[in-house]
């Protein structure tokens, strides 16, 4: 490493070489490679060893300069960490795959989202089950968004056995209303049903707001299939348990419900 008068000389050597541009953006100056053959040329005269450690400085020096808005750049510091070979811990390139790959959901890059978190799940122990099933999920969600429900229903599952290894009872109730209520949206059929049984089953008689949501499509369900009294009582349990918490989805989703089954009855 160079002291910063060095560094500085260094710089404006190479800018008068024309081998580096620099441009003022607020108070930072950015600097670029003048020609990618330049950038090439000198990459190429360093040892494959060199080259991970400068990726790992790279990496260190982003999440650095990054700290308040690391979400927003985490797929760079993945990119660098993944160059980086031994220089990168793996534990802090699955974190930053993970983080990329949820940045890329909530921009609605489904398939860019799915590529990070099958990165990172090639990374994560089996023994780190926890890990695995928040990826697992999110990966699952991922691959909803771009229609694949069959892809998305395998990995939920596999998230699902690995909540209940950890006895993790409300993360497989949510995650069991959730793919339900997908599976119900999309297709119907005794995927649903099988779902919402599991999530009922695995909370047993513990209070949960997932629980009202479980009800709630279990009903539809029975409502749908012609079983107007069964339908219209797990309907009436669903909102008498939804109105004990302060959760506007589950909320909805079983006013909803009921109200399917009463237009569905002729019960304007």
């Amino acid at each position: 490493e160079l002291p910063e008068d060095e560094l500085l000389d260094a710089v404006d050597e190479a800018e008068r070489a024309h081998l580096i541009t620099s441009v003022v953006e607020g108070d930072d100056v950015r600097f670029a490679f003048a020609h990618e053959l330049i950038r090439n040329t000198l990459v190429n005269e360093l040892s494959a060893a060199r080259r991970q450690q400068l990726h790992g400085r790279v990496a260190d020096a982003l999440e650095q300069v990054h700290a308040r808005s690391l979400a927003e750049h985490a797929a760079a510091v993945a990119y660098q960490l993944e160059r980086a070979g031994r220089w990168a811990a793996s534990d802090r390139l699955i974190r930053f795959l993970v983080m990329a790959g949820d940045r890329a959901v909530e921009s609605a890059a489904y398939s860019e989202a799915v590529r990070y978190f099958e990165r990172a799940l090639s990374l994560i122990p089996d023994n780190d089950v926890a890990t695995r099933a928040t990826v697992l999920e999110r990966m699952g969600t991922a691959e909803r968004s771009v229609g694949h429900l069959d892809e998305a229903l395998a990995l939920w599952r596999e998230a699902l056995d690995a909540f209940e290894e950890l006895d993790d009872a409300p993360s497989v109730a949510r995650l069991c209303l959730d793919a339900a209520t997908q599976v119900a949206w999309w297709r119907g059929g005794s995927e649903a049903t099988i779902l919402v049984d599991r999530g009922l089953a695995v909370l047993d008689d513990r209070p949960s707001v997932h629980r009202a949501g479980l009800l709630a499509l279990s009903g539809r369900i029975a409502s749908q299939a012609g079983f107007y009294e069964r339908g219209k009582e797990l309907l009436e349990r669903a909102l008498e348990t939804a109105r004990q918490y302060d959760d506007d989805r589950v909320l909805g989703l079983t006013l909803y419900s009921r109200a399917s089954h009463a237009f569905a009855y002729c019960e304007y």
